[in-house]
């Protein structure tokens, strides 16, 4: 489970650390149409089911799951009044996973009051 997980905490809104963790915890299962289907537009847009299945896939299969992470850095930045530019914030984690180390990067985006995941990269030697 994502909660078993060795986390740094960053001091995250609870709601968008939950959406990190309900996504550490779906990879770990598997569960990548569920990843897709609950992600934001920004991630459906740069990528078909297929191709995000596959990329999930692989970053599972690669490193395994996630056995500890600690916190390098936020940045939260505020919409627009007027609705043009969402909510934004990003996350970075220096990642010890079952099979290699990396950096985790998280994007996130609040639309009508609810965090969605519009990107996520890991950056990792064993990827290479």
């Amino acid at each position: 489970m994502a909660c078993a997980v060795d986390e740094r905490r960053s001091g995250l809104m609870p709601e968008a650390q939950t959406v990190i963790d309900q996504m550490t915890d779906d990879i770990a299962q598997s569960r990548f149409d569920k990843i897709y289907a609950e992600t934001a537009a920004e991630w459906r847009g740069a990528a078909t089911p297929e191709e995000s299945r596959q990329a999930l896939e692989r970053l599972r299969s690669t490193l395994g799951k996630v056995v500890s992470r600690t916190f390098v850095s936020g940045k939260d930045q505020q919409g627009t009044n007027d609705g043009s530019a969402p909510h934004t914030l990003t996350v970075i984690y220096n990642t010890r996973f079952e099979r290699a180390n990396g950096m985790e990067n998280f994007t996130l985006v609040e639309r009508q009051g609810r965090w969605q995941l519009a990107r996520y990269f890991v950056n990792s030697d064993a990827l290479k």
